[in-house]
């Protein structure tokens, strides 16, 4: 079973663990949404299908950026890239 997280997206600091994970149940973006709002900050949901900035207007972005870096492959390629750069 996938575990879910919700963090302070400023801070990092952990708010909740354990959540059951997106793909079973909505329980972790019902929780992140009422945090958000509640305390009027922007949090990181995280779970085993991504993460989401959820802000207090109860909007979640996916951040597609993690998942890149999240892919050896193109994390190695990129770092190769700029030791291969010239100058």
């Amino acid at each position: 079973m996938t575990m879910a997280a919700i963090y302070d997206a400023v801070t990092g600091a952990p708010i909740t663990e354990g959540l059951p994970g997106c793909k079973i149940c909505d329980e972790a973006q019902i929780v992140a949404r009422c945090i958000a709002a509640r305390c009027n900050l922007f949090v990181l949901l995280s779970d085993d299908d991504g993460d989401w900035i959820v802000k207090p207007n109860g909007d979640c972005e996916l951040l597609e950026d993690r998942q890149k870096m999240l892919q050896g492959i193109e994390v190695e390629q990129d770092a190769a890239d700029l030791d291969s750069a010239p100058g």
